[in-house]
């Protein structure tokens, strides 16, 4: 048997896979007669074949691009161990041949060997011929003698290869969070665009959003309470999970339970199938529960139990649920004083206040009413189809800077549409409109109307509002469609400020 150890000898030669491989293609070259020769493995994090080098007559080659694998070969990809293929018509292999047909098209025949370590594929060695019929089963002989030190050697670039790709991926990774964090702040540079004045609430969202903490958002009706709980959901890791917003004071008491916990079919005469409630509707999301204050001590205690034991049970039902949500409450009640009261849990109260975040009204925000009312010009421009977006006359920017604004953002998106409808050029006179339709107080007298309390702008409003639409609450038209309230929530308005209607 013919002595390899001078092969051996330099095939090792050298720390680098390329240089050895060189080498032995020089010496072994005298017995094989090839025309090159190259080391690839199958990539599995790309799924694709990758070489590790690439030496012809030439000398060292550049590496050809990775080459991806169609699924119907990936069975061809079971090696025997250790194995040597003489292929002597390259057609005779599929798999290789669509292989080397983008890299190395005119290989006709070759000598293939399986290359393992450790009970391992590593990849092959392939030495290469232009011709067909070019190898013999002498020359396999020879080159299965040299699979210890070959897969030794491949081995070593193997590792060197994937610590390059591994440190690659590390990179890509880094820049694929940061273009991820980014993306998650646009939200919020949106939000500032509009209200810079709430550049403090802006911080508080950005630290508490991506924590799992409840959130009670506080503020007057239309102050945006719902844009923060949108916020704080695109801006958490649940971000990919639903948000399901409830008007809490919308639901009858004892509607409650089937709403918040579904159903099982026969639960009641209606229930002609099975039916989710909201919990498991927003399971791995978001609950909002809006206007949370107007629940009544029963339904209080019942989700109360809900967030402390994380589990419901639909009506009609014996099995518990374990539901995964994250919580977002908001109220204009003053809820601490409802505790005093006695009108609201204490226990719930502290349940749902881990982390309050006030809104001001918009009468603190002069500037806001200003950059708001342009966000609502675009869109009414998109709504109507409007060829030229609407603009306000500089009396109408004074005015709205100074306006009490009872209504808070709502308002005043209510105000600009009925003020785009009703006006006869693209430029828009919001005063006259405000005027015609509900009470004004001016910061300091600036319009010359008499200052009065907030609590009677307010009630002045509705009871405008409501002459307006001779008494109708709900419906098309009604009170609460115009002022862009539920129904309901508009009744319990109504109730404390003792207006009848």
């Amino acid at each position: 048997m013919e002595d390899i150890s001078h092969l051996v000898e330099v095939l090792c030669s050298s720390l680098t896979l390329e240089k050895s491989l060189f080498r032995l293609f020089t010496v072994l070259n005298q017995k094989l007669d090839a025309d090159g020769v190259f080391i690839n493995f199958f990539n599995r994090s790309k799924q694709a074949v990758s070489f590790l080098g690439h030496i012809n007559s030439a000398g060292i080659q550049p590496l050809p691009a990775p080459i991806k694998v169609p699924c119907y070969f990936f069975q061809k990809l079971k090696k025997e161990k250790g194995g040597v293929l003489c292929i002597q018509e390259i057609t005779d292999d599929p798999f290789t041949q669509y292989v080397l047909s983008q890299a190395i098209p005119e290989v006709k025949s070759f000598l293939m060997l399986d290359l393992f370590k450790d009970e391992k594929h590593l990849g092959v060695v392939c030495f290469y011929s232009q011709f067909s019929h070019h190898f013999c089963e002498k020359q396999a002989e020879l080159l299965q003698r040299l699979h210890d030190p070959l897969a030794l050697v491949t081995c070593n670039a193997l590792n060197t290869f994937l610590l390059k790709e591994n440190s690659e991926l590390g990179k890509e990774k880094s820049k694929l969070l940061e273009s991820l964090e980014i993306e998650k702040r646009k939200p919020i540079v949106n939000f500032l665009k509009h209200s810079p004045s709430l550049s403090s609430i802006a911080g508080q969202i950005e630290k508490i959003a991506p924590t799992e903490a409840s959130v009670l958002v506080l503020g007057e009706t239309g102050t945006g309470k719902e844009v923060i709980a949108d916020l704080i959901h695109s801006m958490s890791s649940r971000s990919n999970g639903p948000l399901v917003k409830i008007n809490c004071g919308a639901i009858p008491d004892n509607l409650l339970d089937s709403e918040l916990f579904g159903y099982e079919k026969g639960a009641f005469t209606d229930a002609k199938q099975t039916r989710k409630g909201f919990f498991e509707q927003a399971d791995s999301g978001t609950l909002f529960l809006d206007e949370i204050g107007e629940l009544t001590p029963s339904a209080q205690v019942r989700l109360l139990r809900t967030l402390q034991q994380k589990t419901i049970i639909r009506v009609g039902g014996t099995k518990e649920i374990r539901v995964n949500v994250r919580i977002v409450a908001a109220t204009h009640r003053n809820l601490q004083r409802m505790v005093e009261d006695g009108t609201f849990r204490e226990d719930l109260w502290f349940r749902l206040n881990v982390y309050p975040i006030s809104i001001p009204p918009l009468r603190e925000r002069g500037e806001d009413a200003v950059l708001l009312s342009e966000l609502f010009l675009e869109k009414l421009k998109d709504k109507y189809g409007l060829k030229i977006k609407p603009v306000l006359s500089s009396h109408s920017i004074e005015f709205l800077r100074n306006y009490a604004w009872p209504g808070n953002v709502r308002e005043l998106e209510n105000s600009l549409e009925r003020a785009v409808l009703s006006s006869q050029s693209s430029q828009i006179e919001l005063k006259q409109v405000l005027l015609n339709s509900s009470a004004i107080r001016a910061k300091e007298g600036n319009i010359g109307c008499p200052s009065t309390s907030y609590e009677d702008t307010v009630r002045q409003y509705f009871l405008s509002l409501l002459h307006q639409v001779k008494g109708k609450i709900s419906g098309p038209g009604g009170a609460a469609e115009i002022a862009k309230m539920h129904p309901n929530t508009l009744r319990s308005k109504l109730k404390k400020l003792n207006i009848h209607y």
